[in-house]
Order: C-alpha cells, then structure tokens, then sequence
C-alpha cells in the first residue's frame, strides 16, 4: 500500500511564513512590497474613482456586491485597520476571496465573474459610527471551481504566501497530490489540513477549513474569486466612507450608483 500524503501531526501549531517580518499567530497579512496593490492602498476616493472610471468605460455595466466585514479590527497608527481573517485575503499582493461569502459565491451573477466587483465594509462599531471602506476588486476572470484549480494557477510567489499550511491567514490549501481531478478536487481528504492555529483550523477538530473545500448550497458549489491587480484596492485608514445602511448580508447595486453613495472622511 501506498504511504499517505506527509500532513502536519496533530498537535502541531502554524508559524507563519511571511516575507516581510517574522509574524506570529497574531500578526495580521503583509503587504508586498512594490506591488500594484501597494499603490492601490489608502487612495482618496477621487483617485479612486478616477481609476475606475479610466479603466472601466461601460460602468453602468458592473454590479458591485457589498457587505460588512466581521473580521477587521482596530489597530495602530500605520494600519488603522487591521484584517485578522482570511478573507479577504491580500498575500502575496494578490486580493482574493476564497474563504468567506460561500453562498453569494454560488450565484450564478457571481460564478461567471462576469463585469463583478466586491467591496468590503467595516463594522460601523469600529470608529465614528460609520462603515468605512476596507477593499474593493474588480473581479478578474477566470473564477476558480475548486481550490485545486486555484492552488495552480497562482503563480508560485504568489501560492507560497497565501499557502495555508505556512500563514496562518493563507486562503490557498495546498492539494495532497498533483492534479487532483473530477470529485478528488471537492474533498477535504484531498488537501493538506492547516496546522492548528490557522484562522480556520483552530482546533484539531474545527470543521470550517473542511467547509471551505466541499461547501454547496442548492447544488451549487461556490467559485474562488481573485480581483485584477490593478484595480483591486485596500484601505488600513479611514478614507471612505458610505451614505446607505449596511448588513451582514450582500447588497447589489450598479458601479455608478456604488460610486455616488461614497464620501470622503474630512
């Protein structure tokens, strides 16, 4: 019989593989330096709609789906906002969303990833009262079936930082083997687990990364989303903020629309 795939024992805890600092189970996501989404961080919300605008003509096209975060915190003076979840997930430079919004990634308007765009809102108990923008994507196609066909398409920089068995935020579980194919790519049993200490692994026995892998709802099976370099954006300050009431649950309105219901903090 053929030896098992090497997975980390049991009691084993993550140490996080960061690029940039030596970070602990605490520590929340790095950004690249020198990336494109480094200069997407803390624009004004005249930049960025002026960006959006140059790089998107027909933007009465686009849907935006927006929602409110309940993984961002508070934090220090450079990162006024800190993200401690795994999703969104900005590794290795790259915005995606593979570990959260399991339903909303079932919809068929979101699967094709088709004229998409996601924003992520904070908690209006963070600060002031308000939601403030946290990340915004225009979604990039293709959308990815499974976490085997996202673990290789990534560029390998890009998969060793968002790799969940070395951060403990990384949104990328690592396939047991080569090319899992068919049924194998929706089956937990087919990936490396995340070393206790992950975001969704805590425990031996926490089910959620489990979840993440053979979600379905209504036969459906949600599709792993990554937002164009170039126009996936992050805030760490208090910059934008919206005018319309906010829920748990995903809102859907056109791009302009989105646009026009934005403020810029004073």
């Amino acid at each position: 019989m053929p030896c098992p795939p090497c997975r980390p024992k049991k009691e084993e805890t993550i140490k996080s593989d960061c690029s940039c600092s030596p970070c602990g189970n605490n520590d929340p996501m790095c950004l690249e330096p020198d990336s494109a989404l480094q200069a997407n961080t803390n624009k004004s919300l005249a930049d960025f709609s002026d960006q959006l605008r140059q790089n998107i003509p027909n933007s009465n096209e686009y849907t935006v789906y927006r929602y409110i975060l309940s993984t961002v915190v508070r934090g220090q003076e450079h990162d006024f906002f800190r993200q401690m979840g795994s999703a969104p997930n900005f590794l290795g430079g790259l915005v995606s969303l593979t570990t959260c919004k399991r339903f909303m990634r079932t919809w068929s308007t979101v699967a094709s990833g088709e004229k998409l765009c996601i924003a992520g809102f904070t908690s209006n108990g963070l600060y002031q009262g308000k939601h403030w923008m946290f990340y915004f994507m225009v979604v990039q196609k293709p959308t990815y079936p499974s976490f085997a066909d996202f673990w290789e398409a990534l560029p390998e920089s890009v998969r060793n930082a968002k790799d969940a068995t070395r951060h403990h935020l990384g949104d990328a579980y690592r396939p047991a083997k080569e090319s899992l194919a068919d049924e194998a790519r929706f089956r937990a049993d087919s990936y490396v687990p995340p070393p206790i200490g992950h975001a969704h692994r805590d425990k031996p026995d926490t089910p959620d990364w489990r979840v993440d892998i053979e979600y379905q709802a209504r036969g459906q099976r949600p599709v792993l989303l990554v937002g164009n370099p170039k126009l996936s954006f992050l805030w760490f300050t208090p910059q934008i903020t919206c005018t319309w009431a906010l829920s748990r649950g995903q809102q859907c309105v056109t791009l302009p629309n989105f646009l026009s219901q934005l403020h810029q903090a004073p």
